[in-house]
């Protein structure tokens, strides 16, 4: 049996080939590729990847995002949960927005903007900026809200015994 000559540039090509697959591989794990799902797309807010939208979703470019801060209480002891804070970049009309603290409250993008966003709830209470504490049942119920860039809102849930507010606050950049 004759033996052929493995060729040098024969080897230099498969390590080539070998470096490149593995440098594809560690950019694919580290850029966030592989975590969507079937039919899903990975977004990415100028070089970081943001999170997985629906093929086909119409994109709004990332203005800004929402900061989140919820304060859990309870009337029923002096000790209070603790406060959650979250940070939610804004991908698209339409995303909805888990509000931590207390279960079944989320929020709806209608429309971000450059220098305001425009956010609807569901059943909530909404606190008037000269307004120091306590909450006003009246207010509940449901809201389109436009915040500009820089302010904070308060939300709150409408119970007398135990419950959460949220202060929301949009900003521009990291």
């Amino acid at each position: 049996m004759k033996m052929s000559k493995i060729r040098p540039e024969k080897v230099f090509i498969l390590i080539v080939l070998l470096a490149m697959t593995v440098a594809f591989v560690l950019l694919y794990r580290t850029a966030g590729f592989g975590k969507c799902r079937l039919g899903q797309t990975l977004v990415f807010n100028e070089t970081v990847a943001e999170g997985c939208v629906d093929i086909g979703t119409k994109i709004t470019p990332s203005f800004g995002y929402l900061k989140i801060i919820a304060s859990p209480w309870t009337g029923w002891t002096e000790e209070q949960p603790q406060e959650i804070e979250s940070k939610i970049t804004i991908l698209k009309n339409n995303q909805k927005i888990k509000l931590e603290g207390w279960e079944g409250h989320e929020l709806t993008v209608i429309e971000p903007k450059k220098d305001s966003i425009i956010l609807s709830t569901g059943n909530l209470g909404l606190k008037g900026e000269n307004e120091k504490s306590g909450i006003d049942l009246n207010q509940c119920g449901y809201h389109e809200i436009e915040i500009k860039v820089g302010k904070t809102i308060n939300l709150h849930t409408c119970t007398m015994d135990a419950g959460c507010s949220w202060n929301i606050r949009y900003n521009i950049g990291n």
